[in-house]
């Protein structure tokens, strides 16, 4: 009697489900349909009671599998789409007391899922919500809850199929991270639409997503590339291209890097790599997530470009190796000025010993110019290594080449003729005299070596008038 009546009970039901449109099935603990509304049967173009998961099966291929997992582990929520006969649809899934699985299907308009945005949200490192554009996170972060309490048990699979639910509504999404720096990360939200025209309709999504990314296979091979990747990676066709062909610098195999990836090992962790097929250096930051197509592992890689920041890096070593040689060089250039403060003290002593006519007056006349020049060369080793203060002055361009030019031509050498012009007219800079030598000396130096076959240094002093602020690489002139 009680069988009976719940028999009639669950008929019952189902006809209130026909109308409102959902078609609905009861199964067995084995899979066997027991009883299913009209509308169910008229979906499927069946009245036979078959097995729930080859009839789904029909539907999709890919389906079964979830299924059967489902029904092994019915403390899980089912949800699925799948396209039929033209037709987008929501299968779900419950258990009821008796061990006995209701299942529903509602009939889905495909047009708003093309045309909605792509949910994406912005976590600080705590995964905190800073920001989204996606209403229901929107209101659950004005509730006061993290993203992470949108999920089950509050744990996110990165790169994987994720339930979120805030409580009433619920949708599954491929959850996919993009980490901006050590403050923020970038998630996408992307809906994995079952329809037969599958392809499409994914990269659509991969398409529309800002951040450059690209689907790439275990073995390495690149299976597809959004707008946004072509445009970073200088690439219009990535068909049969390695990873590994692409980019360099991970110190380790890329495959092995890849084969980690899809063991799940280093997962969603930046690395840096340089590209190989580019005139100039250009880096990218890479992160890895898993995903499955067809049932086939592939690897979504998420890229950004790291060119300024590995610029900024290699400028910043190269201060520190700076600073350290300008350390060492200050610690010589201190020892070397107390033994020229000796030669020029016993020199000046001999040089009062001696008159003009003396034969070896000439001779210590030399060596007390070589050693005021070598005090000038260690003064301005003490101004690089910053152990001695700048000093402004009003300086004469003309005389400062001038007493330049006697160290200038020896520089040169012989294969190369150094031609200094000046105006007519006297022009004076505010500058210290041991830097501005030294910046003269490096121009001429610079220009020296870019004339390895010999030719004509030129230095020209004139007055301008910079009607227009400019900029070259990282020095302004301003205006006047």
């Amino acid at each position: 009697a009680q069988s009976l009546l719940r028999s009639n009970i669950l008929k019952k039901m189902l006809r209130q489900m026909s109308n409102t449109g959902l078609a609905a099935a009861i199964n067995d603990p084995n899979g066997h349909v027991i009883s299913a509304n009209p509308l169910f049967w008229e979906i499927f173009n069946t009245s036979n009671s078959e097995n729930i998961t080859k009839l789904l099966g029909k539907a999709d291929c890919d389906i079964s599998e979830h299924v059967r997992l489902f029904m092994n582990n019915p403390n899980d929520i089912f949800m699925k789409r799948v396209f039929m006969d033209g037709q987008l649809f929501e299968i779900t899934a419950n258990l009821d007391t008796d061990e006995h699985f209701l299942w529903t299907l509602r009939k889905r308009e495909q047009s708003n899922q093309y045309e909605s945005k792509t949910p994406v949200v912005i976590l600080d490192r705590d995964n905190h919500i800073l920001s989204t554009n996606c209403k229901f996170i929107a209101d659950a972060a004005d509730k006061g809850k993290t993203f992470n309490s949108l999920f089950p048990n509050g744990k996110i699979r990165w790169g994987s199929v994720n339930l979120l639910s805030d409580g009433e509504a619920q949708e599954f999404y491929l959850v996919l991270r993009h980490r901006k720096d050590d403050q923020q990360s970038e998630v996408y939200l992307i809906p994995p639409y079952a329809y037969e025209d599958k392809a499409r309709a994914i990269d659509m999504e991969f398409d529309a997503l800002l951040v450059p990314m690209l689907k790439v296979s275990v073995d390495g091979l690149i299976l597809k590339a959004n707008a946004h990747a072509e445009r970073l990676l200088s690439v219009a066709n990535f068909e049969g291209l390695m990873l590994q062909n692409l980019l360099e610098g991970l110190g380790r195999p890329i495959s092995d890097w890849l084969l980690d990836a899809q063991r799940g090992r280093g997962l969603n962790h930046p690395n840096f790599l340089q590209l190989k097929r580019c005139e100039q250096e250009k880096y990218v930051q890479v992160s890895l997530s898993r995903s499955f197509e067809g049932g086939q592992p592939v690897l979504i890689a998420v890229l950004s470009d790291a060119t300024e920041l590995k610029t900024h890096e290699a400028q910043f070593v190269q201060s520190q190796k700076m600073q350290a040689i300008g350390q060492f060089a200050g610690g010589i250039a201190h020892d070397f000025n107390n033994l020229l403060t000796a030669i020029s003290g016993h020199c000046d002593l001999l040089l009062l010993r001696h008159d003009q006519a003396d034969q070896d007056f000439a001779d210590l006349s030399q060596i007390n110019q070589n050693a005021n020049r070598a005090a000038a060369l260690v003064a301005q080793l003490l101004a690089f290594s910053r152990k001695q203060t700048l000093r402004l002055e009003s300086l004469d361009v003309r005389n400062t080449l001038g007493d330049l030019t006697h160290l200038l031509n020896r520089l040169v050498g012989e294969r190369i003729t150094l031609n200094l012009q000046h105006s007519p007219e006297n022009i004076y800079v505010r500058a210290d005299k041991r830097q501005l030598e030294q910046v003269l000396m490096n121009l001429v130096v610079n220009a020296r070596d870019a004339m390895p076959e010999g030719g004509e240094i030129v230095v020209k002093t004139e007055r301008l008038f910079v009607r227009e602020a400019f900029r070259r690489d990282r020095a302004t002139v301003e205006e006047g």
